[in-house]
């Protein structure tokens, strides 16, 4: 899937960035994590505006096993991606 105005080559290398940057965070860990909260781990990436970066990071985190989901943070309701142990 590309995104208006961004070439396949760069998108690709960025998805190579984000999923990297989310690999040293993430690799060992299981649970919940706030959408907003991943956001941060991937910081921006040049060229992109937030809503490519968000398309982006979701595709990565899925890609990595990661569900998009609400969850409850101190009892409210925020979108998370959640990874459950594998058994």
């Amino acid at each position: 899937m590309m995104s208006r105005g961004m070439s396949a080559n760069y998108e690709q290398r960025t998805l190579l960035f984000i999923i990297d940057r989310l690999l040293r965070s993430l690799e060992p860990c299981t649970g919940k994590l706030r959408a907003l909260d991943a956001y941060g781990i991937c910081g921006g990436a040049p060229g992109m505006n937030s809503s490519q970066q968000r398309v982006l990071i979701r595709r990565a985190l899925h890609e990595m096993g990661w569900k998009l989901q609400r969850c409850r943070f101190a009892g409210v309701w925020q979108f998370a991606y959640v990874k459950e142990v594998s058994s």
